[in-house]
């Protein structure tokens, strides 16, 4: 699985992992919420995500660390 993170304007890459391909991607959103917010130091942008995001751990965790989403 690769799990690449862009930019909302013009979509330049920010950060990118690489996982097994048989990995569960509902897990995955949380990693890169935490690796974004230490990237940026900070936690008030906009998450934009699949609804594999669209988890009670997952939105819990980004609206407790007082982010923002949309899944």
């Amino acid at each position: 699985m690769f799990i690449l993170t862009v930019s909302g304007d013009y979509a330049v890459p920010v950060t990118c992992r690489l996982a097994d391909g048989n990995t569960n991607d509902d897990p995955a959103h949380i990693p890169t919420w935490d690796a974004l917010c230490e990237l940026t130091g900070r936690s008030d942008f906009l998450y934009v995500a699949d609804c594999k995001a669209a988890s009670e751990e997952a939105m819990g965790h980004i609206h407790r660390g007082g982010g923002r989403f949309v899944t």
